[in-house]
């Protein structure tokens, strides 16, 4: 891979800002852009590529998929003008994610089983490591959940190489969160439960707001479903926690999908009237960000709700 330089340090600092909520979406574009306009006029392939794949990395989080494809496909022809096969490679499978966010998870997994075959030849491992953790939630999508689990594994152990770890603590964190709805489908909620535990040291290790989210919805969910000896955490607690950061980040996505799980733990649980509330607010975020089954799932969850207090 294209060893660092301090273009390169600066971009990935734009990134890592924003991930960590010193930089709002706003402020992280404008710094792309500066940067970009720096790069065309140095003429270089190889950074203008950096900044168009951070700039899709970021438009994913907001669900702008049509604008993320755009620019991982600039990077990625940016990439092979500048003869970098491994970052091409990486932006193969960054367009694989932003298919598995839109719902084209069939054509996601063609990518990630394509890409990590091709990465696996050339000993391309941070590759490998991302295709594999990304297949893995896309089969777990496809409700292959034992595949999916076993391809997290083999991710997980990829990542855990004492020189990659520190690079990759927030996929980690990912790995962990995904590992636990694939044990929870698969009827292993303790596992579940530690796995979830997992994700968050590694979250709060990596420092990433997103990923931090992420792993209290994991928890929340498993705590739904086990709770440990002598422990005083509950669901309710992790959810609200996963909330409250996606609410101060404006992660609407993050945000969207904390306040569905919370409502389904709640429903869970028998509180069908908070649970109702929670699917509203989810709805309603879903309907702004033009999530098509998303919508009509939580409609349909909504519609059953009011039958069963009719009856």
């Amino acid at each position: 891979m294209h060893q660092p330089t301090p273009f390169h340090d600066r971009a990935q600092a734009v990134l890592t800002a924003w991930r960590i909520g010193t930089l709002s979406f706003v402020e992280a574009v404008e710094s792309f852009n500066a940067l970009k306009y720096e790069a065309l006029q140095d003429s270089s392939a190889v950074n203008e590529a950096l900044v168009e794949r951070l700039m899709g990395i970021v438009r994913i989080a907001r669900g702008h998929y049509a604008h993320a494809i755009r620019h991982f496909r600039m990077a990625r022809e940016l990439y092979e003008i500048a003869e970098e096969p491994e970052l091409m490679l990486l932006c193969d499978n960054n367009m694989a994610e932003a298919y598995r966010q839109r719902g084209d998870l069939e054509r996601a997994h063609s990518i990630f089983v394509r890409t990590n075959e091709a990465a696996q030849k050339h000993d391309f491992m941070l590759v490998c490591i991302y295709c594999q953790a990304n297949d893995g939630r896309t089969l777990i999508g496809l409700e292959r959940f034992a595949e999916g689990l076993t391809t997290l594994e083999a991710a997980l152990t990829l990542a855990r190489t004492p020189q990659i770890e520190p690079q990759v603590l927030g996929l980690i964190a990912l790995i962990h969160c995904d590992m636990t709805i694939a044990l929870l489908q698969l009827g292993r909620p303790q596992a579940a439960y530690y796995a979830a535990r997992e994700a968050l040291v590694s979250a709060e290790l990596s420092k990433e707001v997103r990923r931090r989210a992420q792993a209290h919805r994991a928890l929340g969910r498993a705590l739904s479903l086990y709770t440990p000896p002598q422990t005083t955490d509950s669901a309710d607690a992790q959810f609200e926690a996963s909330i409250s950061l996606c609410r101060e980040t404006r992660l609407d996505i993050e945000l969207a999908l904390s306040l569905a799980a919370h409502g389904e733990s709640l429903l869970k649980r028998g509180q069908s009237e908070a649970a109702g509330a929670r699917f509203q607010d989810a709805l309603a975020l879903y309907e702004q960000l033009g999530f098509a089954a998303e919508i009509q799932k939580t409609r349909q969850i909504l519609a059953a709700l009011v039958q069963k207090d009719i009856g």
